[in-house]
């Protein structure tokens, strides 16, 4: 009903819908007193579909009923617009089902409230008359607008075949198996589906002629606005799913209904904006269609953020997210330098995963770029961290390695958006992050006494690496009771008790002669960390915990002061940092070399001590 016609009907103070809902109650009200049932006049529904709607019955004509529904509010039923019809068989003997009526009731519901929703959208409706057949009896075959076909539940003929007069819908009876399913609502949105297919009929003849190449707009958008209509029967969501990324939005049907809820509901247009977006269209060809989607306004940046949304599998609908399948992409891995090409073609999704190293700084290049479009990447962990993709990153040792990229472009020209992503590692080995195989050397297992002999000849050759000309660092002497432990689940928990040591530095005066400081080194603490080996070869150490410290006092002409320093190579990681050893391990001796870059190499022997 349109805005006009009630307008029309308010000067005595009803409303057409009213006054029907009124002759409707008293028609009821006297054929229950005076009959016991409603009265259901038979007719012929094969003449009935002859002369109400202009599709020519080609034969099997059958008899049928008109429903009243037991709702005297709707604006549904006799001697209105909006009617409902049923196979006669439904009261054959023994093919009754018990609650029949019941269901025709949950159609008109549905039919009820899409035709109050779209006249409240401000579009033109005409009469609609439903026919309910029963499944697929035989005596249904034949209609040209009906196929034998069990997955169809409902369907109104292409435009083409429709001359004028009532817009006829032909629901079959497995449609209602869909509400024992999933609820009566799920047929109320099949009956605002197929009404909006009349209203496309109604006021978008021109830009939906209803041809196999509008499906993705016709089937579409009536899909989105019969989830408008009702919101949480969520009957779309066995479409969206369906979205293929790969495939222009034109080539598509019902899947699109997922595009225009997004256009609608997260970028904001609503249902005014989508109407408008039809609007536009002028029912050309494919590409023609194509380009006239690319060029609504908005819809380069709109688009983009659909995709996006795609990726991430973050399009809310009522009671959580619309179910769509994302595929992310190829996965590319890149260690030190490597290029992805880009290539995204009008209003479809080019989707890409790229895998860097951790740890690693990376220059990257934009090369040759073609086109015009849009271009974001984030981390796979982190929906919220879309951005441009920016000339440098540097891959931190605990966040994801793996980013998606996703590019779009709108060109009404069709021209693809192109370009080579160049990405290239600055030299050097970057930092080095924690690793965990999983596997643990049972030799390693057990309790271990570290020589602190060792661990001092390690720290006289820094000190005589730091040494040059006549400046010089001496350790005199160095003592500690160091140990770790290293348990079957990879936990290591280490402990430095009474670290103490002296020395001496010597530095030559400007004026002649030699300064000469004396210096103590003391501590230790303890530590918790992760280890793993590999291939018996090497340690893999990942720092958690550790309070290991030293102070240094220092004691020469000018007095005496402390300075804390930090735990030797091998301590505290930070960031997701780890350590790599070279290890070799027997019974009850184990080595363990850390290669320090600028220092020479330390050595730690220790012997076990208990298992």
């Amino acid at each position: 009903m349109t805005a006009a016609r009630c307008a029309q009907l308010r000067g005595d103070g009803m409303t057409r819908a009213g006054l029907l809902s009124a002759l409707a109650a008293t028609v009821i009200f006297l054929c229950g007193a005076f009959a016991g049932t409603p009265a259901r006049a038979q007719m012929d529904c094969g003449d009935f579909w002859e002369r109400g709607a202009p599709v020519e019955a080609t034969g099997g004509a059958f008899a049928c009923r008109e429903f009243t529904p037991s709702d005297p509010s709707l604006i549904v039923g006799p001697g209105t617009d909006y009617r409902i019809f049923y196979s006669e068989a439904w009261h054959t003997a023994g093919r009754s089902r018990p609650g029949t009526l019941a269901l025709l009731d949950t159609l008109a519901e549905g039919f009820d409230r899409s035709v109050r929703h779209y006249d409240d959208l401000g579009l033109a409706l005409f009469p609609i008359y439903f026919m309910v057949g029963d499944g697929l009896a035989e005596n249904l075959d034949d209609w040209p607008f009906v196929g034998s076909d069990w997955d169809t539940s409902a369907e109104v003929p292409l435009l083409d075949e429709w001359a004028g007069g009532p817009c006829p819908v032909t629901t079959f009876v497995i449609a209602f198996a869909d509400m024992r399913e999933a609820g009566p609502d799920v047929v109320k949105q099949l009956a605002a589906h197929e009404v909006f297919h009349c209203v496309q009929w109604f006021n978008f003849a021109t830009q939906i002629p209803g041809r196999d190449d509008n499906d993705w707009i016709g089937e579409g958008t009536a899909e989105y606005f019969s989830s408008e209509v009702y919101p949480c029967a969520n009957n779309e969501h066995g479409f969206s799913s369906g979205y293929a990324a790969d495939t222009d939005i034109v080539e598509q049907s019902y899947e699109t209904a997922v595009f225009f809820h997004h256009l609608a509901n997260v970028s904001g247009i609503g249902e005014a904006g989508v109407l408008d977006l039809m609007r536009q269209q002028s029912g050309g060809s494919r590409s023609a269609q194509r380009r006239e989607l690319a060029g609504f306004a908005g819809m380069d940046g709109m688009f983009h953020e659909f995709g996006k949304d795609y990726v991430d599998n973050d399009i809310p609908d009522c009671g959580g997210l619309m179910p769509v399948q994302a595929r992310k992409g190829e996965l590319q891995v890149i260690e030190d330098e490597g290029e992805v090409e880009i290539s995204a073609e009008t209003l479809m999704l080019a989707r890409y995963q790229v895998k860097l190293k951790k740890g690693k700084k990376y220059q990257i290049s934009r090369l040759n770029e073609q086109g015009s479009g849009r271009l974001s990447w984030r981390r796979d962990d982190n929906p919220s961290s879309w951005a441009e993709v920016p000339e440098e990153i540097e891959i931190p040792c605990d966040e994801s390695e793996t980013h998606y990229i996703v590019a779009t472009t709108t060109a009404e020209d069709g021209e693809p958006y192109e370009m080579t992503l160049r990405f290239k590692a600055e030299e050097g080995e970057g930092k080095r992050c924690c690793v965990d195989t999983g596997e643990q050397d049972r030799c390693v297992v057990g309790t271990w006494r570290a020589d602190d002999q060792a661990m001092a000849q390690w720290l006289s050759s820094v000190f005589a690496q730091m040494s040059s000309g006549p400046s010089s660092i001496r350790l005199n002497n160095f003592e500690a009771d160091a140990r770790f432990t290293a348990d079957r689940m990879g936990a290591v928990r280490g402990i430095i008790n009474d670290a103490r040591g002296a020395g001496e530095m010597r530095q030559p005066k400007p004026g002649g002669g030699t300064t000469v400081t004396q210096f103590t080194i003391e501590g230790g603490g303890a530590s918790l960390s992760r280890w793993s080996t590999e291939g018996n070869r090497t340690l893999h150490l990942c720092p958690r915990e550790s309070d290991v410290g030293f102070l240094m006092t220092m004691t020469g002409e000018f007095g005496t002061f402390s300075m804390p320093v930090g735990p030797p190579p091998g301590g505290e990681g930070e960031d997701g940092g780890g350590v790599e050893f070279a290890y070799q391990c027997s019974a009850n001796q184990i080595t363990i070399t850390h290669e320090v870059v600028g220092l020479p190499p330390q050595n730690y022997r220790a012997t076990k001590i208990s298992e």
